[in-house]
């Protein structure tokens, strides 16, 4: 069965299921271009190229940005702060002047030619990975999420050992994971995910009960206005700024982003499917967290299984 899959990851190009037409940043562009282009495009990050929009030169994410705009935020007395968010220069800041933000491990680059095979290979270690043609021009993208909803489909009919392994074995279950209290701030939860590079955190009750997750793709609660973003927005609640950014999707309680340790990975790999997040929070067996399941972790239980089967 594993076997099989090999066969069709080695025989199918990756540009068969990769994500056109790829949009993408200039290094030239300002802050505000790069944060309204993924606004009104609905995008957490984009691929920087240089300004004939050819060599890759770096991913920039909208963390990143709120992360510079925040460093120095706490120093700023309370009554200046909205002075201090509608004076921001995101028009003059150029996202080249600027390498804090432009960081290259989240992505990599390969031919368009390239196998589904090949790019699992490289998915192990980059959130998204650009095919290029042979100029060096990048043309389309494949992502985690991609090509784990692509691999979803055949994993009923190619069953490999890891799908029926508990959470337990394959993730760190150990309780560090980072997260907030419904109390706090977004722009707390922002400085967070700045701190510890990662793309969301759960907001937990005071009984350690998961409320929500708040992500990356959440800032679209900052809207754009007269040439800046409110981000003034990011002082609200957590709980609040997710029912402005979510309206009517807000899901308190949301079982739909957790599971157990003992849940299997099959069904793990089900949930992020149907519920199109990109990690999933494990709940100890008491009370509070014990671990998170990210599409890496996935991929690479997956791809361990293919390999040994070669």
């Amino acid at each position: 069965m594993a076997a099989e899959l090999v066969s069709y990851l080695r025989s199918t190009p990756a540009s068969n299921i990769a994500t056109h037409p790829l949009l993408v940043g200039a290094g030239n562009d300002s802050l505000a271009d790069l944060l309204e282009l993924m606004i009104s495009n609905s995008v957490t990050s984009l691929p920087i190229f240089d300004e004939g929009k050819q060599k890759f030169i770096g991913m920039v994410d909208n963390i990143s940005i709120v992360g510079h705009f925040a460093k120095g935020f706490s120093n700023i007395p309370e009554e200046n702060r909205e002075e201090y968010f509608k004076n921001f220069n995101f028009h003059g800041a150029k996202i080249k002047d600027i390498p804090e933000l432009l960081h290259c491990e989240s992505a990599g680059t390969v031919s368009e030619e390239s196998s589904l095979f090949e790019v699992m290979d490289m998915l192990k270690s980059f959130r998204r990975v650009y095919l290029e043609d042979s100029e060096g021009n990048a043309k389309s993208v494949v992502s985690q999420k991609i090509l784990l909803n692509h691999l979803h489909k055949r994993l009923a009919q190619h069953p490999l050992p890891c799908l029926e392994k508990p959470l337990s074995a394959m993730v760190d279950c150990s309780g560090q994971v980072v997260f907030i209290r419904e109390d706090s701030t977004a722009l707390d939860a922002y400085r967070l995910m700045w701190d510890e590079k990662v793309s969301g955190v759960p907001i937990l009750d005071n009984d350690n009960h998961i409320l929500s997750n708040l992500s990356s793709g959440d800032l679209r609660a900052c809207r754009w206005n007269s040439g800046f973003l409110e981000f003034s927005a990011l002082l609200m609640n957590a709980v609040d700024f997710l029912r402005v950014s979510r309206s009517h999707d807000m899901n308190v309680k949301a079982p739909s982003i957790a599971c157990s340790v003992s849940t299997p990975l099959a069904q793990a790999i089900t949930k992020l499917v149907a519920t199109k997040v990109h990690r999933l929070y494990i709940k100890a067996e008491n009370s509070g967290l014990a671990g998170v399941l990210s599409l890496t972790d996935v991929l690479t239980a997956l791809w361990d299984d293919l390999q040994a089967a070669q």
